[in-house]
């Protein structure tokens, strides 16, 4: 006998964590996979760059949040199905899964919708966290989680103004970097 109720947010996280997310994030990782080996034309150095670091985003994202069932909300459903677009879009916008849909006509133009739409992206669990709890500091854990998360957008949203570089490339690793550390230590759970 389950001692736990099962919630409808219970089975949300469930259907999230245990079907969607993997399988999206799966896919993006076959797709750059494919793209480096297979297809016909090889991505550039930022496109390869920023597509391992997404993969390393996304992952974490998946992990921290499959641990946190029971805090699982409607809201966090929401900004999830919004995240699995995004992640898709990405790899649409570097040019590293094949289609048909074409963003803008430029380089220019791609980059700066790329940055745009991970600058939201990175806002995703402030957003979350704010609609849930009316506040996305309520403890260390949750302060230093959006702290990272705004200093990651607005990093992201830097790329708008500045383009893509070595710099912008390298702090936003230097955040993951960071979140990895804190969370492999335990100073976020």
């Amino acid at each position: 006998m389950c001692e736990t109720e099962i919630t409808p947010k219970i089975k949300l996280h469930s259907w999230m964590y245990t079907l969607l997310y993997p399988a999206v994030l799966g896919t993006s990782i076959f797709a750059f996979i494919h793209s480096l080996t297979v297809a016909s034309e090889a991505p550039g150095g930022y496109e390869i760059a920023f597509g391992v670091f997404l993969i390393f985003y996304f992952s974490s994202q998946h992990i921290e949040n499959t641990l946190d069932h029971a805090g699982y909300t409607y809201a966090m459903f929401f900004f999830d199905v919004l995240e699995l677009v995004a992640m898709f879009a990405f790899y649409i916008f570097l040019g590293l899964v094949q289609t048909n849909f074409k963003i803008g006509g430029s380089e220019n133009v791609t980059w700066c919708t790329f940055f745009a739409v991970l600058g939201v992206t990175f806002l995703f669990p402030v957003f979350s966290r704010l609609i849930d709890k009316k506040n996305p500091f309520p403890d260390f854990r949750s302060g230093c989680l959006s702290a990272m998360s705004i200093l990651a957008a607005i990093i992201g949203f830097s790329g708008i103004l500045f383009g893509v570089n070595h710099i912008i490339y390298a702090l936003l690793c230097l955040i993951l970097f960071l979140y990895f550390a804190l969370f492999v230590t335990g100073v976020v759970k």
